[in-house]
């Protein structure tokens, strides 16, 4: 969450479907990726996966939400602080293209 904020990104942006951010995500970048998401998805960096399964841990696994990497988005290749920088103002997109 600090992350998002920090980056001056919202975690809960009407563009986004009612879905909960917890990467740095602009609008543009939103449509450039095409997600299509819903009020019951959460973005989160591949590297924050194991704190989430960590929190959800005391959830019966029964109701435990099941993580999925199908968005798509799986081309970044650039870390979180590279994220941050990017989408500041100014910043660059040379790492946000598809993998070679």
């Amino acid at each position: 969450r600090e992350r998002v904020l920090a980056a001056g990104c919202e975690v809960r942006p009407a563009w986004a479907g009612g879905a909960l951010l917890l990467v740095p995500l602009t609008p543009e970048l939103f449509v450039e990726l095409g997600l299509e998401l819903k009020a019951h998805h959460v973005l989160i960096l591949q590297e924050d996966v194991i704190h989430l399964q960590t929190a959800l841990r005391p959830l019966p696994r029964s109701l435990r939400p099941l993580l999925r990497s199908d968005h798509g988005a799986e081309w970044y290749t650039g870390s979180a602080e590279d994220l941050v920088q990017e989408q500041a103002p100014g910043g660059g997109s040379e790492s946000t293209g598809p993998a070679p």
